[in-house]
């Protein structure tokens, strides 16, 4: 398996050693096998921004973006042993850091729970109807457990 990080942004300093390891064991909790590829960057609020607008049609800062490559696909159950490219997720630690105090955790696991998150999107999930947002919350609660994180709420989206 392979994860690429990219810190592009200057408003937290965030242990990428941990990063990477989380997003190598949600790769492995969701059982993706040694092929699977993504991304994980980390931006500032502007960016983020830049790119909501730019891909999603909103002016707005927005806490993770996903971007899978095989968008409106749905992943396999098991990703085979070849290459699998799955796409990037593009994280904001500033909104990050905001809503983890909002929802009274530490930033540590909102990161944690925006990496599931984005990681699920590129996988297919979505959260568009009530059932698919309770098999996606399901999903991102089995994998924060995996993580040792403690979030207490998922937020509104």
């Amino acid at each position: 398996m392979a994860i690429h990080l990219n810190d592009e942004q200057t408003s937290h300093v965030l242990e990428l050693e941990k990063l990477h390891a989380w997003a190598c064991e949600l790769t492995t909790a969701m059982a993706l096998g040694t092929g699977a590829e993504w991304s994980l960057s980390f931006v500032d609020e502007s960016t983020i921004q830049g790119l909501n607008l730019d891909y999603r049609g909103i002016d707005a800062p927005t806490d993770v973006l996903s971007f899978p490559l095989m968008e409106g696909t749905p992943m396999p159950a098991v990703v085979p042993d070849g290459l699998q490219l799955l796409g990037d997720v593009v994280i904001a630690p500033e909104i990050a850091a905001r809503q983890a105090l909002e929802r009274g955790h530490t930033l540590d696991d909102e990161l944690a729970l925006l990496m599931a998150h984005g990681l699920l999107h590129l996988l297919g999930y979505d959260h568009d109807t009530p059932e698919n947002k309770d098999r996606m919350w399901d999903q991102q609660a089995f994998l924060l457990s995996r993580l040792g994180a403690v979030v207490h709420n998922f937020g509104d989206d």
